[in-house]
């Protein structure tokens, strides 16, 4: 029995695109809910401090710019493996 191997290959391929849409998807999905909630918490924290406005004050987090090597080092100073 012969075996077509383009469409073996296109089978392949296909199941990949559509794995890597789903994480795509998902990772959409995921990052909308972190936002979302983000937002929630900032304006509650901005509602009880009775501003009218949203600053970088009303943020809980606020990223800082790190080098990895840096990160690293405290990571296994901390026991966490790195």
């Amino acid at each position: 029995m012969a075996v077509n191997t383009a469409a073996v290959g296109f089978y392949s391929f296909s199941s990949f695109s559509m794995s890597l849409s789903f994480v795509a998807s998902l990772l959409i999905s995921l990052q909308e809910t972190f936002v979302e909630q983000f937002v929630q918490e900032a304006y509650t924290c901005c509602a009880e401090d009775r501003k009218k406005c949203l600053s970088y004050d009303h943020l809980d987090f606020v990223p800082e710019r790190v080098k990895a090597e840096d990160a690293l080092r405290e990571r296994s100073a901390a026991g966490k493996g790195g």
